[in-house]
């Protein structure tokens, strides 16, 4: 691989990152329930966007295989999704 083209790839990947710090402190917690995690628990992180339809199956899917707790980060869904998860 060239310098130059490395160089660019680089600057991208370091653009890329500071703008998802900056879009980090834009988050907020909707529920006030507490985290409690035990060594031996499967925990799942999501992010959803507009995925009402399918996200019944989902959960069940996964509680299934034996997942006990879901963290979702809503991407700006408007379809009741997380109304649905509350």
């Amino acid at each position: 691989m060239r310098a130059l083209t490395s160089y660019r790839l680089r600057l991208k990947r370091k653009k890329l990152r500071i703008r998802a710090f900056r879009k980090s402190f834009e988050l907020k917690k909707l529920s006030k329930r507490s985290v409690s995690s035990q060594r031996d628990e499967i925990l799942c992180f999501v992010t959803l966007r507009n995925e009402l339809p399918r996200l019944a199956f989902f959960l069940q899917y996964y509680r299934n295989l034996g997942v006990s707790q879901f963290f979702v980060v809503d991407n700006g869904s408007d379809d009741g999704s997380m109304e649905y998860l509350l």
